[in-house]
């Protein structure tokens, strides 16, 4: 689940993207693909079943 957090606009360490690529890092390493397929496979999934929203 990704968290919203309530910054100033123009931190740089608020970069949602950041978040979000980190959040499909974490996701793709716990299934451990074995191939360049599985692993788009996996982050198509992953990418799926994120939350659109926090809060």
């Amino acid at each position: 689940m990704l968290l919203q957090m309530t910054w100033p606009t123009q931190s740089p360490d608020l970069n949602p993207i950041e978040m979000v690529w980190d959040e499909l890092d974490r996701r793709g390493k716990e299934k451990q693909p074995t191939s360049a397929q599985h692993m788009w496979e996996l982050l198509q999934d992953c990418w799926k079943n994120i939350p659109g929203e926090a809060g």
